[in-house]
């Protein structure tokens, strides 16, 4: 079984999200992973469950909040 990630970014400059995508073994993570939610790459905008969420930056705005919290549930 393949684990699903969530991978997004709050306030942030979207660099790490960007050097996570120009790793070599960027094309095997995808092989091995189920992305379930990645904005960055995919016009896909339902938060759906996951089993790891890797969140770029940091809460600055108050709907940053609840999206958080989405993400969390």
């Amino acid at each position: 079984m393949r684990l699903k990630f969530l991978i997004t970014s709050l306030t942030s400059c979207t660099g790490c999200i960007s050097a996570l995508i120009s790793l070599d073994i960027f094309p095997q993570f995808l092989e091995r992973t189920k992305i379930e939610y990645f904005p960055f790459i995919s016009d896909n905008l339902e938060i759906k469950e996951c089993d790891v969420a890797l969140v770029e930056g940091c809460v600055s705005e108050k709907n940053q909040i609840e999206y958080i919290q989405e993400i969390r549930k």
